[in-house]
């Protein structure tokens, strides 16, 4: 299990590198003192982290023992910094193409509470416009919840850190 998140995480890490714009995490060497977002991609990118990569990651992330060597964490927390670059890039993306903007009132999940909160107590699960595989949310969702996992799971909660000062 471990080998196939360490594939995982090194498949995300290469997909987001060759996608525009470039995101620098805060902990690597060689990256600029805050991500660039002048260069906006030239045509619509594929997510590279799609929802049934997310169900996969989990899936595994569940059924791992608690207990781990320190190689086997130090997967998992390459793993967790692999959806944190995934959800920087798919952030800067919707900045740079005007998808969010503060003044519009964007906020994350606000979406889903839309769609949820006119629903009188008893109907259908109604479908939310836009794409549910590569939309801010949905994406952001997917990476926070490998980050928690990782950091809750086996007590990396440093992570958690590295992530807020990501996206402030």
């Amino acid at each position: 299990m471990i080998r196939i998140l360490s594939y995982l995480a090194s498949f995300l890490n290469e997909n987001v590198d060759n996608l525009t714009p470039k995101v620098y995490l805060p902990t690597q060497p060689d990256s600029p003192a805050t991500p660039s977002a002048s260069s906006a991609p030239s045509s619509p990118c594929p997510n590279p982290f799609c929802a049934r990569y997310g169900r996969w990651i989990f899936a595994l992330l569940c059924v791992l023992d608690t207990q781990l060597s320190g190689s086997e964490i130090s997967t998992l927390r390459e793993l967790a910094r692999a959806a944190m670059k995934v959800g920087a890039w798919r952030w800067i993306r919707a900045v740079t193409e005007g998808e969010i903007s503060a003044e519009d009132g964007w906020t994350l999940g606000g979406r889903w509470k839309a769609a949820r909160d006119p629903r009188p107590f008893g109907s259908g699960v109604e479908e939310l416009e836009g794409d549910v595989e590569t939309g801010v949310d949905e994406t952001l969702a997917r990476c926070w919840m490998v980050v928690h996992a990782v950091a809750v799971g086996w007590g990396q909660r440093d992570l958690v850190d590295e992530l807020t000062t990501l996206f402030t």
